[in-house]
């Protein structure tokens, strides 16, 4: 086990508001934890944060401390690949994906480098967050949790996909570039999800209860973003429950009648969801029907897949 293992921090942006950039790059910069790698990927940026990220790519060389690392897309791709590519370009031992709108305590990559040495099994040490308001007051916490001691009952929530052990974790390079998330192309914006999924029901993760970072959710909805949602999450509890039917030791220990209650209650929630956007963010008749069908459809397969159990 290396003493001082790099640390890729692994940034991907697109159109930020480059205050916002700036807070969550500088926070990446400024970790008390010295052996860092920072790989930004460069979604084809056309706003104000093109000049910003322009002027770090230039003054990375006067960095002595870390290394920072700018790849630029020529054509805009969807999140999940941005997010590849920055995890594909880093070399660290361990990888820590950041949001480009959110941002680190000091200490964080620290604390979360000595946790995992204290756990050389677990494939993920993943920390508590707080949200902040336009000026980066604190407004609020989340508290992630895996204190369960069975494992059936983590599986529930992650069917119930309450749990994210991607956003704000520090992850084992070479567990998270082996993973299949990103051969599914139709997840394309929460592949975070997706790794929850996949470290619950395959893998350890380890949750401890410093503070790590601070994220923002006051960004207005996109609705390409809010549509993806809707479908995201149908496609992945499919696979979930898909993950489970195959899996023998899984297999024995769920009950078909709750994860038929999830199922139905997930087909409510997304069929409400559909219903608030279309008012909300004047959605096409098209993409209404498009998205109407696709929930329906997943929400069929994963019933049917039921029989297996």
């Amino acid at each position: 086990m290396k003493l001082n293992p790099l640390v890729s921090i692994c940034i991907p942006t697109y159109n930020q508001n480059p205050v916002y950039l700036k807070k969550c790059i500088e926070s990446a910069i400024n970790q008390t934890y010295k052996n860092i790698e920072i790989i930004i990927n460069n979604n084809n940026t056309t706003n104000e944060s093109l000049s910003y990220l322009k002027h770090l790519s230039e003054e990375a060389g006067k960095i002595t401390e870390k290394k920072i690392k700018i790849s630029t897309n020529e054509h805009t791709v969807i999140m999940r690949e941005s997010i590849d590519q920055a995890i594909q370009n880093a070399t660290g031992d361990y990888l820590f994906i950041l949001p480009s709108d959110d941002f680190l305590e000091k200490n964080a990559i620290e604390v979360l480098v000595n946790a995992l040495q204290q756990h050389p099994d677990a494939d993920s040490i993943c920390g508590q967050w707080c949200r902040v308001d336009k000026e980066f007051n604190k407004v609020g916490s989340h508290k992630n949790q895996l204190h369960y001691e069975k494992k059936e009952l983590r599986i529930y929530d992650s069917l119930r996909q309450k749990t994210n052990y991607f956003v704000f974790a520090l992850i084992r390079a070479k567990y998270l570039k082996t993973m299949d998330i990103w051969l599914n192309k139709k997840i394309q914006y929460y592949s975070d999800v997706f790794f929850t999924n996949q470290v619950t029901l395959h893998g350890k993760v380890v949750v401890i209860e410093n503070n790590i970072a601070f994220y923002q959710t006051y960004n207005t909805p996109r609705k390409g973003r809010v549509i993806g949602a809707i479908i995201d999450h149908s496609e992945i509890l499919y696979h979930t429950i898909n993950d489970i039917v195959e899996d023998k030791n899984l297999k024995n220990k769920m009950s078909r009648l709750i994860i038929a209650k999830i199922i139905l209650i997930h087909f409510k929630n997304k069929i409400i969801s559909l219903m608030i956007i279309t008012a909300k963010l004047a959605i096409t008749p098209a993409q209404l029907i498009n998205t109407f069908v696709y929930v329906v459809k997943m929400s069929f397969l994963s019933i049917m897949l039921l029989n297996k159990l």
